[in-house]
């Protein structure tokens, strides 16, 4: 038939795959939810405030939560069990399930999951990005949190082993001798 296929090797291509499947371009995949006016899918149990403005085409993943003064789209995707914060405004975008953005933010041409983000735009790639901005929903993992309680045991540890070194140098430098 001569219809390119979609594709996601890169996150330009999951970005067009998306803009196209949205705009009803590319038949055949079938989004979650149901159209409850042209160009907007909606799962189910989403909340959004009575101030967001959806622009075709959007969908919105189930458990997703849209605050006040947001926009979103077009040519947006919300995956399941995200939050956006208010006065945001996603477009162009990709949100992946269970990703925080938050408050006063304009996402424009980006893959956003929980606390990385891909710029298509600028060609950069931010992991580890600040959790008042993007994040995880359900915050760090329990190997996460583990993880950094771990090392800060060993930080402890390795300070108390080399503290009687650390004095030595100190009183050293202070006498002249090192």
């Amino acid at each position: 038939e001569g219809r390119r296929p979609l594709t996601a090797r890169s996150y330009d291509d999951v970005l067009e795959s998306n803009r196209r499947v949205l705009s009803k371009e590319f038949p055949g995949p079938l989004l979650g939810g149901k159209e409850v006016r042209p160009g907007i899918w909606m799962s189910r149990n989403v909340k959004i405030h009575p101030t967001v403005k959806l622009e075709p085409p959007v969908f919105l993943g189930e458990n997703c939560r849209i605050e006040a003064l947001v926009q979103v789209g077009p040519d947006a995707s919300i995956g399941k069990d995200c939050t956006i914060e208010r006065e945001t405004h996603v477009a162009d975008s990709v949100v992946c399930d269970g990703s925080y953005v938050g408050q006063r933010l304009a996402l424009k041409g980006v893959v956003v999951d929980r606390s990385r983000l891909v710029s298509t735009r600028w060609g950069a790639e931010i992991e580890g990005v600040d959790d008042l901005l993007l994040g995880s929903v359900f915050g760090a993992s329990l190997k996460t949190r583990a993880g950094r309680v771990c090392n800060r045991i060993l930080g402890v540890i390795a300070l108390i082993v080399c503290a009687p070194w650390l004095v030595a140098m100190a009183i050293g430098s202070a006498l002249g001798v090192v």
